[in-house]
């Protein structure tokens, strides 16, 4: 289910974890295992509670570790690079949970489980409605039942873009593989210790708070590929 603020009942406000004058991290993929076949799966112990695409992830994720060069800079290992969040914004006691992709897209996980997306063009608006349908206008024609979103959704770009700095960049240069049309927010949650976040292309990232670290599980045709932001 889609987390809200830890503290209901208080004060309206906007968090993030990136402090405004933190120097840019630098992104590695440091693993890059093949998803297990059905018969290994019982290799790994998978906690009872997991199910679905999270025994998945949790596979990869103890193969990676089990595989993770010993020294401690590994070097990137795969040409592309994957789609993450570098910026968020919590507001969800009052409107939801907004975000930017490293592609700059913008998005919006609305405190009623709706979602919008700006693309990177800041023209094009994709929304995604109770149904699961995707809708597709422009900034300049949007339908009156969809404004007071777009509107927040405009706000939250604004802010991202006026207050809080690129979380990371990546350390090769090749162009990012093919992505769906919109990548939207479909979970979050946070602790006390970090945020996750998951996209519904399949991308699972944590934001570590104290030392603002993220870790990125993100699909690769028959892979994962795992990637640490310092």
């Amino acid at each position: 289910p889609t987390a809200k603020n830890p503290k209901s009942g208080s004060q309206s406000r906007i968090e993030s974890d990136f402090a405004p004058k933190r120097s840019q991290g630098s992104l590695s993929t440091i693993c890059s295992v093949q998803r297990p076949p059905s018969s290994s799966s019982a290799e790994v112990k998978v906690p009872p509670v997991a199910t679905g695409s999270a025994i998945r992830m949790y596979q990869m994720l103890t193969t990676c570790l089990h595989q993770m060069p010993a020294d401690s800079g590994p070097a990137a290992v795969h040409p592309s690079k994957p789609l993450w969040v570098t910026k968020w914004v919590d507001y969800s006691n009052k409107y939801g949970f907004g975000f930017q992709l490293s592609d700059k897209s913008v998005g919006v996980l609305f405190n009623d489980t709706t979602r919008m997306l700006l693309a990177t063009d800041c023209k094009t608006i994709q929304y995604n409605d109770l149904s699961n349908k995707v809708y597709t206008f422009t900034t300049e024609a949007t339908p009156a039942e969809y404004e007071k979103k777009a509107t927040l959704l405009l706000y939250f770009a604004q802010y991202m873009d006026e207050h809080l700095i690129h979380g990371g960049d990546v350390v090769n240069n090749k162009e990012s593989r093919a992505e769906p049309t919109a990548i939207f927010m479909k979970n979050w949650f946070r602790t006390n210790k970090a945020i996750v976040m998951y996209l519904n292309n399949g991308t699972l990232q944590v934001n570590f708070f104290e030392d603002h670290t993220k870790v990125i599980l993100s699909p690769d045709q028959q892979d994962y590929l795992v990637t640490f932001i310092n």
